[in-house]
């Protein structure tokens, strides 16, 4: 059945129904959103194509599992119906293929890019329109950028908050689920990384099982075609999810390695911090050969001098969890990346002070790249940076100096005493390996032990 003759057909069935059941009709693609579903955030199951329907032909439905009206009539459910489009032409290619076409599409398209607050976006993508994998992608990348764009963490915790209250964001993930498998590798990375924001900064989680399988299936088939920026992301974005990275297969993660491996060359600087950092937490990382670990640790010295603080810092901090990829960067590798941290040092925030030391403390090779200013310019960071500092940068900057001597005699006398006010303050909220860690850190730099440890 053709997409028009669906909807017209859908759209008698909902008549007949007295207008009180919703949901979207999909065609080759596209999902049509007739009416506000009535509930949402249910889960969805794939009823089969009839016998004698293709796969574009709109026989397969994607419906909620609690549909009891309007059963077993096509392209009709309680929850949504959706056929079940094919993959677009062109599988990772850059071109738009079925996604995004037309005139109406590419203004829609438009307006989710123009949108500047949270709601329009949500009343852009749930409000009557047809919908493409391309605009439901757009939607979830811009959501993330404006739901972010505050000045300070807070406000993103606030607006997460106020998105896992809205039904309309339920109903922006039931759309993911729907396009997940017709997401091309750029669609699919910036969805990955936008659900990735989405749970580990705003505290807005939105995958379930069921989306978790679904992006693993989407890693295995679209990694070779991802380009360098869409394999940092994705990367980024499963070290961040853990239900997603679980369901990814190990071909997937070969998948991911050998991407990473493929594309390390023309990584940019955050791509390359971003890839090393996630691979330091990942399954993916067994699957890298000798040559990509190699690959990477040339990437990383190649784009160090053009790092930003928390580049560096996510950098350093992963290469001192990564030996094999440690153990591949070269001495003028090390130089590159000891200048970036020194020229930094002025702008880094606490936790990159305290992973920056951290990562010094374990890499020998990198510690003795840094110069005298290097250091002192290091030292002035801990000092500036300590009364900010949370219970675990105050454990780790303190052990981290106990084995950086060259660091230690360049703090100054209101160093150790924003040291010792940091630790006073923050020793009760400290774990037992914070506490230990803190304890020798101050014994080692001859600083006042804290009173809650004193005991």
């Amino acid at each position: 059945m053709r997409p028009r003759m669906m909807q017209r057909f859908a759209g008698r069935v909902l008549e007949a129904l007295g207008g009180h059941e919703a949901g979207f009709v999909r065609g080759r693609g596209r999902l049509v959103h007739l009416l506000p579903p009535v509930v949402v955030g249910m889960e969805s199951s794939v009823v089969t194509p009839r016998d004698g329907e293709g796969q574009h032909g709109g026989g397969a439905l994607l419906r909620r599992r609690d549909a009891r009206l309007g059963e077993g009539l096509p392209g009709c459910s309680r929850g949504f119906a959706a056929g079940h489009g094919g993959t677009p032409s062109g599988g990772g290619g850059r071109g738009r293929g079925q996604g995004g076409g037309g005139g109406g599409a590419a203004q829609l398209n438009s307006k989710i890019s123009n949108a500047r607050r949270i709601q329009d976006i949500l009343e852009l993508v749930t409000g009557g329109v047809e919908l493409d994998f391309i605009h439901v992608a757009n939607a979830m990348n811009k959501l993330v950028r404006v739901a972010t764009r505050g000045p300070v963490e807070p406000s993103w915790k606030l607006e997460g908050n106020r998105l896992g209250r809205d039904p309309r964001f339920a109903q922006l993930i039931d759309l993911v689920r729907a396009q997940c498998l017709s997401f091309r590798a750029r669609e699919g990375a910036n969805v990955l990384h936008a659900l990735g924001v989405l749970h580990a900064d705003l505290g807005a989680a939105a995958v379930d099982d069921e989306l978790a399988a679904q992006l693993g299936e989407f890693v295995e088939r679209k990694a070779r075609d991802m380009n360098p920026q869409e394999v940092a992301n994705t990367l980024n974005a499963l070290s961040k999810l853990g239900k997603a990275a679980a369901a990814v297969s190990p071909t997937g993660w070969a998948g991911l390695a050998a991407a990473a491996e493929r594309t390390a060359s023309e990584m940019k600087p955050q791509g390359v911090a971003n890839t090393l950092n996630a691979l330091s937490k990942l399954e993916a990382a067994a699957a890298v050969s000798p040559a990509g670990w190699a690959g990477l640790a040339e990437a990383a010295g190649r784009t160090a001098s053009e790092m930003k603080p928390q580049e560096i810092a996510n950098t350093l901090n992963a290469l001192s969890k990564l030996e094999a990829v440690a153990a591949a960067v070269s001495a003028t590798g090390w130089a590159g990346l000891a200048e970036a941290a020194q020229r930094t040092a002025s702008e880094m925030k606490p936790q990159e002070v305290a992973n920056t030391l951290n990562a010094l403390s374990k890499l020998e090779a990198a510690a003795a790249a840094v110069s005298l200013s290097g250091w002192a310019g290091l030292a002035e960071a801990v000092e500036r940076t300590a009364s900010q500092m949370n219970d675990q940068n105050v454990a780790n900057s303190l052990y981290a100096l106990g084995a950086l001597p060259a660091a230690v005699a360049e703090l100054s006398p209101s160093a150790q005493k924003e040291l010792e006010a940091a630790a006073e303050r923050e020793a009760a909220n400290m774990t037992s390996e914070g506490c230990w860690m803190t304890l020798r850190g101050c014994a080692k730099l001859k600083l006042k032990t804290p009173f809650a440890l004193s005991e």
